[in-house]
């Protein structure tokens, strides 16, 4: 229960670092519908290396062991894991 309670702790205190992030995410997404990628190179790769650093801080990992933040991105994603590599690669 207490590593349940640590995690959203984790996940609340990296949402709330930057909103205004969040928002221009929101306001420009990564693809449409029919998953196309709407965004330039250099954006999606700022955006990845960003999903990969707060899925760190939020399931444990270091910058030498990214393991645990991809386990935890693969956990919680509705993708299957065929499709999330597709889309982070």
């Amino acid at each position: 229960m207490d590593e349940l309670s640590d995690k959203e702790n984790r996940l609340q205190a990296t949402i709330c670092e930057h909103p205004a992030a969040i928002q221009n995410r929101q306001l420009s997404a990564t693809s449409n519908k029919q998953g196309n990628v709407k965004i330039s190179k250099r954006t999606m790769r700022k955006r990845q290396t960003e999903t990969l650093e707060r899925a760190l801080k939020i399931h444990g990992g270091k910058a030498n062991n990214h393991l645990p933040g991809a386990v935890g991105l693969v956990e919680t994603t509705k993708f299957s894991k065929k499709q999330l590599v597709t889309i982070v690669s």
